[in-house]
């Protein structure tokens, strides 16, 4: 299995075919049996290596490509040969060479005129080797070479050994063989499809730094935020229009039923049960990029437009103090991107505090204004109560009070978006996190925008965080240790980001055993709470590869619960002025 293992396998299930051909066109015309048993032969090697893939494939790991190579194609635009399958990949494939084994036993004995098998058997083979090069490729180029190869054979069987019937042509007198309709309008309408498709593979390309083709690696700088705003927007409408086409989705099917009903048995059949699958695969396999895309406009516009509501609307400047009460959402990470965008200072509040204890750190940090959980609004306002008014932003649900407030729904909903302002030093404070400390009243640290950065760079290195992991927020988001020792890093990996409100090691539980949670940050008080409750047992948490543990003492009995499922700890530590870093794996 060394030769699978090594991308030989892969390599031969696409090429064989392409061979075959070449030999079935080397073959004199008069030889049709020669011609036939060579074409069934290669498609018939090509399945059973398919077959053989199907037991070299690791099935606990179905979500990377495995049995590939990566190798140099074409350096001069940084293109390779770089090819892999996944647990979505490896039964289209299988399915792509057992089909056209079928569709190659059928036609020894039942070829459309005008017969031409040399011909005919050729196009099959050719045809072959596009469908399951498509369902290989990891290079945007190499991708759309095998995705376009499929088109010219099928155009040539539906052009020659389609339905000679005549039909009149829409908005046309002429009649027309219903075979030329069909093969021109199937290969006009794949055409257009594939202009897109081509000009967001370059847009892809010349955005990448450094450039590159690779699907694996454009996925992650996407899940990184490189592909955002109106670019991404516009290179989201080119990929979702050219793959579209080849679904086909309405509008954009009406050359299919004309294909289709044209096209000679074999034909049709592969049409049906393979070529139809391209285009939605290709929304798989694009679909780090794609989806990357659309979350990372929807999150851009998301951001930018809460940063315009901060600077019109609420004339936020840069220094100025932003408040949050309430629990961990997903709210508080976009208002800290809102403002590090505008390059005010984001203060989360701890929700638990007492109104005194909340009355010292307000009047500490004097902030603009406060975005409050609905909830949370009594607190609020009882914070306020005889002192400066504060403007609140309220969110969560509706409310009511005695103070003036605004929805956050309608500061955004009227807001124009605001871009990266790209002169804000990297020094810019961007998170006050007060700590009580041991003695006297609450502190605040005053943590950077490029300490924030490099925080979250060592947390990607040192967990080995990529966009494939699902992180589970547990901890309390006003704290460095629900903020910043997974939240902000996973963002920065691309990584899936799930908060729990408030901590329940209930529901907490079924999170990582309903999402597949990879990695998660707790306390010795959470962990104990999850080894205590009585669904531990029960729940499936073999997903996770890393639990960190911090915040107060760690003993081998808070650890060895853990240890006995087979889950990797970190012991973490660190000071909220300078962010916590792992110190050792138990």
């Amino acid at each position: 299995m060394d030769w699978f293992e090594s991308g030989w396998g892969l390599s031969l299930i696409v090429f064989l075919p392409l061979v075959g051909a070449a030999l079935v066109l080397m073959l004199p015309k008069a030889q049709e049996r020669a011609t036939k048993l060579v074409s069934l032969g290669f498609v018939l090697a090509s399945f059973g290596l398919s077959v053989g893939v199907l037991f070299a494939f690791d099935f606990d790991v179905t979500e990377k490509f495995q049995l590939g190579t990566d190798l140099t194609w074409i350096p001069s635009i940084g293109s390779r040969f770089h090819i892999g399958i996944d647990g979505i990949s490896l039964p289209m494939l299988v399915l792509s060479t057992f089909i056209t084994l079928l569709a190659m036993v059928y036609s020894w004995k039942h070829l459309p005129e005008p017969h031409n098998p040399k011909a005919f058997l050729a196009l099959i083979l050719v045809l072959a080797t596009g469908m399951n090069g498509t369902f290989v490729a990891l290079d945007l180029v190499l991708f759309f070479i095998f995705f376009e190869l499929v088109l010219l054979p099928m155009y040539f069987m539906i052009g020659i050994w389609g339905d000679r019937t005549k039909m009149r042509v829409p908005g046309f007198k002429r009649e027309v063989e219903t075979r030329l309709y069909a093969s021109i309008k199937f290969f006009l309408f794949t055409l257009f499809g594939s202009v897109f498709m081509l000009l967001g593979f370059l847009a892809l390309y010349f955005k990448s730094d450094p450039h590159t083709f690779d699907m694996l690696v454009l996925a992650d700088m996407g899940q990184m935020g490189v592909f955002t705003g109106t670019f991404g927007a516009w290179v989201f409408a080119a990929l979702l229009l050219g793959f579209a086409v080849k679904v086909p989705m309405w509008p954009l099917h009406t050359w299919l039923p004309d294909a289709h009903t044209a096209a000679p048995t074999v034909g049709s059949v592969l049409l049906a049960a393979v070529m139809l699958k391209l285009g939605t695969y290709g929304f798989d396999i694009e679909g780090a990029n794609l989806l990357t895309l659309l979350q990372s406009i929807l999150a851009e516009t998301e951001v930018a437009r809460l940063a315009g509501g901060l600077l019109n609307e609420l004339e936020v400047q840069r220094g100025d103090r932003i408040a949050y009460l309430g629990q961990s959402s997903p709210e508080l990470l976009e208002l800290l991107f809102a403002c590090a965008r505008v390059g005010a200072i984001l203060v989360p509040l701890n929700a638990r505090m007492t109104v005194e204890q909340l009355r010292i750190i307000l009047s500490n940090c004097q902030p603009r204004c406060i975005f409050v959980e609905s909830s949370f609004r009594q607190h609020a306002e009882s914070c306020l109560e005889g002192g400066e008014a504060v403007r609140l932003v309220l969110f969560a649900g509706p409310s009511s009070g005695e103070l003036d407030s605004l929805e956050l729904e309608a500061l955004i909903g009227k807001a124009k978006p605001v871009q990266w302002n790209k002169e804000l030093p990297l020094d810019t404070p961007v998170l006050i996190a007060y700590t009580s400390g041991t003695t006297g009243v609450p502190k605040g640290a005053v943590l950077t925008q490029e300490a924030l950065f490099y925080s979250a760079l060592n947390s990607t290195l040192a967990y080995d965080m990529t966009s494939s992991d699902e992180v589970l927020t547990i901890f309390p988001m006003f704290h460095v240790g629900g903020l910043t020792v997974h939240t902000t890093p996973a963002i920065h990996a691309g990584a899936t980001v799930n908060i729990l409100r408030q901590f329940d090691p209930g529901q907490a539980l079924k999170e990582i055993e309903r999402r597949g949670v990879t990695i998660m940050v707790a306390s010795p008080a959470m962990a104990r709470a999850f080894t205590s409750h009585p669904d531990w047992e029960n729940t499936n948490i073999s997903s996770l590869r890393c639990v960190a543990l911090g915040a107060a003492i760690v003993t081998l009995e808070v650890i060895r619960p853990w240890a006995e499922r087979s889950v990797p700890t970190v012991v973490i530590y660190g000071l909220t002025e300078a962010l916590p870093l792992p110190s050792g794996c138990l």
